[in-house]
């Protein structure tokens, strides 16, 4: 997600962080979650920032909390 919010297309992102050695099924629940990810992006960001005690500094870890609670949100799995 981070490389997106820094101006990469979601598609290339996804090729270069999220599909590498994986099958076809698990790549595209990947893709998923990702493009998923970023659709809701400031929906999940607004959900999960009163979960948290303290603002996060990590954008990796926003990324990945993010994306759990589009899992949790919009997935059954």
């Amino acid at each position: 997600m981070q490389a997106v919010l820094e101006g990469d297309r979601l598609e290339t992102a996804i090729a270069k962080f999220c599909t590498q050695g994986l099958d076809g099924r698990d790549r595209a629940l990947a893709r998923e979650l990702a493009s998923g990810t970023v659709r809701w992006y400031i929906l999940l960001k607004a959900q999960l920032e009163p979960l948290l005690a303290k603002r996060l500094k990590d954008p990796m870890l926003e990324a990945l909390l993010s994306l759990g609670l589009y899992q949790i949100n919009f997935t059954r799995i």
